[in-house]
């Protein structure tokens, strides 16, 4: 991080993360611009001072979008930067950390990698013509690559192996339940033959036969959702406060669950 200010109030320094880009930084990885404009060729004086910020840096300085750009603020050692543009926040990390204030800068001689954007059906020949180049250009350094969206998918490795644990054990739990409900029917219905069957002489229909069946069942389904919510809640709840973007936990998840868990054990029956 770096210190910055306005010119007009030096007396309240603010930290901003400096990321060193090229022209075609914002246009590589689609990053939307809220305002003003990105570093470009036809302005020579872009490459001495010219700065973006995104809206994490616009709000921390206390500025609107509106009126960000255009404006100067000094950072370092008294350089001076030119405010050309303001781009919507974008993460260099994962969603586990919020979006910090940033400001990106024309500065070719700090990168150290080259981001290139390929068709994917094209990923093998664009992999030769990137290696031919390089080594062309770079002879005798090792050619190394990587692909952004398994970057990505590397940043939640934990989830995604939680996310398969719950999975396997959710299908098996639902399984066991299954297999216990249609147990559970079947004890009853033998028990209840003869009223059953009493019933069907005297003209009960199918359906009215089934909700006798499964209205027992449907108390203990009840008596388990109130168990399980709760519980639920709370291991949903420990769980998003991992990210510092997260959704929130709507009632409806827990009332369509309940709907699927009495549907089937009016299947079973």
């Amino acid at each position: 991080n770096t210190n910055f200010h306005t010119r007009l109030n030096p007396e309240d320094p603010f930290s901003l993360i400096i990321l060193g880009t090229d022209y075609d930084f914002v246009e590589t990885y689609r990053i939307e611009v809220q305002k003003g404009r990105t570093f470009s060729r036809d302005f020579g004086s872009d490459t001495s001072g010219a700065l973006m910020l995104n809206e994490a840096a616009v709000r921390r300085i206390g500025w609107k979008s509106d009126e960000a750009v255009g404006k100067e603020l000094v950072y370092g050692r008294g350089d001076i930067g030119r405010v050309v543009g303001v781009v919507k926040n974008f993460h260099l990390k994962s969603m586990h950390t919020i979006v910090e204030p940033m400001a990106l800068i024309l500065n070719l001689e700090w990168i150290n990698t080259i981001s290139v954007r390929v068709k994917p059906g094209d990923i093998r020949e664009s992999l030769a013509y990137l290696r031919s180049t390089w080594e062309n250009t770079f002879p005798g350094e090792q050619f190394e690559f990587s692909f952004l969206d398994e970057r990505i998918q590397q940043l939640y490795e934990r989830e995604r192996k939680m996310q398969n644990i719950f999975i396997i054990f959710s299908v098996l739990s639902i399984f066991v339940a299954s297999l216990g409900i249609l147990g559970l029917a079947a004890f009853m219905a033998e028990v209840k033959t003869k009223e059953i069957g009493i019933r069907k002489v005297l003209g009960a229909s199918t359906s009215s036969v089934t909700l006798l069946l499964s209205s027992a069942l449907l108390r203990w389904i009840v008596l388990a959702n109130l168990v399980a919510w709760p519980v639920t809640w709370y291991v949903m709840t420990n769980g998003l406060q991992n990210f510092a973007y997260r959704i929130d936990i709507s009632v409806g998840s827990f009332l369509l669950a309940a709907a699927l868990a009495r549907a089937t054990a009016v299947n079973c029956c």
